[in-house]
């Protein structure tokens, strides 16, 4: 009986880890920023068009 307590409990844990969704917490911004950054460049792109893409475009403050 004690080994029918077991595995019945064993096997509703198992069950319950299956069912439930995973629920991954985002990555750090700096990590996201790598890997957008690796994915751009593995897109083909150039470091100056990652930069823009990724950063938008360049702006230059106004003459005085």
């Amino acid at each position: 009986m004690k080994k029918f307590a077991a595995t019945t409990g064993l096997f509703l844990a198992c069950l319950a880890a299956t069912l439930s969704p995973a629920t991954a917490a985002p990555p750090d911004p700096w990590v996201q920023d790598q890997i957008d950054w690796a994915n751009c460049i593995q897109e083909g792109h150039t470091a100056a068009e990652c930069r823009e893409i990724l950063d938008g475009p360049a702006t230059q403050s106004p003459p005085r």
